[in-house]
């Protein structure tokens, strides 16, 4: 599925903002929490996200194809692979 209807299709779940990103390697997402859902549809390259919830630590490691729905006020932190890795970033405010 190519960029513009992976954005199409995340617009018409209620994202906005939707817009690709380029992760640099080994870059690092320090544990956070937002005030909207996000969800991320991984291009190309790994991230490795982890979720807290109820003291329960959760680890995705996504890889091309990959999406992965992180709630609003949800713990979570990542860490991109040595490769670098490009996604959709997508919110729902």
């Amino acid at each position: 599925m190519s960029e513009e209807l992976i954005i199409n299709k995340l617009e018409a779940e209620g994202y906005n903002p939707v817009w690709p990103y380029t992760a640099e390697p080994d870059e690092v997402d320090e544990e956070h929490d937002h005030e909207f859902d996000t969800k991320l549809h991984i291009l190309s390259g790994e991230i490795r996200v982890k979720t807290l919830s109820n003291g329960l630590i959760t680890d995705f490691l996504l890889t091309e194809g990959d999406e992965i729905e992180i709630p609003r006020k949800q713990l979570h932190e990542a860490k991109v692979g040595t490769q670098g890795c490009r996604y959709i970033v997508a919110e729902r405010h």
